[in-house]
């Protein structure tokens, strides 16, 4: 038996290949035999074992309740996610809804989207008044906890702060930079996100400030920002671009070549398309 390295590239290649030839092939005879047989009318993940399962079926069932368990959507167009049943939501509790139904039972995500793909605020208007609720008397509880706990600290961090060592560096000739950023309001209900573009000279091109409905985690407010500041740019005609942003998380998840499978991964993918 002979042991010998191989590069880490080739290593991702192979897994990719493996996983295609058992994953990806759903027309093969196996797979058009165990949807005939054990789920006709439904999707894998909704099949049940069935009456008298082959050893490969039954392992394949056991396999994916411990796969379910870790699984949530990641919301695309929305058309084969249920609202109130499946796992969506990107807040790491259960990933449902919690709150009572306001909507029919088998209501879609995508019901709830405008012409835009954006949410229908009109639609959903006062139908979230229940965990709006429960989430401002939860803020306002820590916000006077931090108060009382944290104000000894306060009032020994009386010194003048830093000025900041980032300095901003002008693109290339030929090139603007636009710069973005993004801040929750609303109690975490809406983003805001601004967008400023300079040239090559420093001279100042254009400025944008766009409201995006939803609630977003840190990382999906970075690169909402990025994804509408670029739109923006691109709508004015500015295609030779440098983005500059201040969270080298996203910053690093957009330049890699890998895919990202993580809950922003469609925004990623969006802003390497652009």
């Amino acid at each position: 038996m002979s042991c010998f390295r191989m590069p880490t590239g080739m290593c991702k290649e192979l897994h990719g290949l493996m996983a295609k030839f058992w994953w990806s092939k759903s027309k093969n005879m196996r797979a058009r035999i165990f949807k005939a047989r054990y789920f006709p009318h439904c999707n894998f993940l909704d099949a049940g074992l069935g009456y008298r399962p082959s050893l490969i079926w039954s392992s394949l069932i056991w396999g994916k309740d411990l796969l379910k368990a870790g699984l949530r959507w990641r919301v695309g167009n929305g058309e084969d996610i249920h609202v109130y049943q499946d796992r969506w939501v990107p807040l790491p509790m259960n990933f449902k809804i919690i709150s009572s139904s306001q909507f029919d039972a088998s209501v879609k995500v995508c019901e709830w989207f405008d012409a835009t793909r954006q949410w229908d605020e009109e639609l959903l208007k006062g139908r979230n008044l229940e965990s709006v609720s429960v989430f401002n008397k939860a803020l306002a509880y820590q916000t006077e906890f931090y108060s009382v706990n944290l104000a000894h600290i306060c009032s020994h961090s009386r010194q003048e702060p830093n000025q900041s060592s980032v300095n901003w560096h002008a693109p290339l000739d030929g090139q603007y930079k636009i710069n973005v950023d993004g801040a929750a309001k609303l109690a975490g209900l809406m983003l805001e996100v601004g967008a400023v573009i300079r040239n090559g000279n420093r001279e100042f091109m254009a400025a944008c400030s766009r409201q995006v409905v939803g609630h977003f985690s840190a990382q999906a407010m970075e690169l909402t920002a990025a994804k509408e500041g670029l739109q923006f740019a691109y709508d004015l005609g500015f295609h030779d671009i440098v983005l500059e942003m201040d969270a080298q998380g996203a910053v690093d998840r957009i330049n890699s070549n890998e895919e990202c499978f993580e809950a922003e991964g469609n925004l990623v993918e969006d802003i390497k398309e652009m």
